[in-house]
């Protein structure tokens, strides 16, 4: 097998790796989002500010954070994936169109991580008001 064929399927790996993180990430921020929903609703229902669903709620909050934090690092990873491709694919003489679909779906992932921290800061100033 030669070096370009290697780095090829390499690149496919990469690509199909991207997409799954894509779908788990949108999977597991829905279920946050809708486990935060729940209980943000019911520490507003108790009015009451030391509530278990308020601590339940700060919780949430934490496992978002933590869980953004992943996300971001996993794309930083991504980028430095691509980026080592890349630099392979120059050495090699070689330009695969699949590293413009590498691109776009690390384009892609780091879109969803920027919308999930943006969604994050924005749920850290909504629970501080309640």
């Amino acid at each position: 097998m030669t070096d370009a064929h290697e780095l090829q399927i390499e690149i496919n790996r990469a690509i199909k790796d991207l997409r799954e993180s894509y779908r788990e990430t949108v999977e597991t921020m829905l279920a946050l989002k809708n486990r935060m929903n729940v209980l943000e609703l019911r520490a507003i229902e108790n009015g009451d500010e030391t509530s278990i669903e308020r601590e339940r709620l700060t919780l949430a909050a934490e496992s978002l954070d933590r869980f953004v934090d992943s996300v971001i690092h996993d794309i930083v990873k991504a980028w430095k994936r691509h980026d080592r491709m890349r630099r392979q694919c120059e050495l090699l003489g070689f330009e695969p169109p699949s590293m413009k679909a590498l691109k776009m779906v690390c384009e892609e992932n780091e879109q969803l991580a920027k919308d999930l921290l943006c969604y994050s800061l924005g749920r850290l100033r909504q629970v501080k008001s309640i």
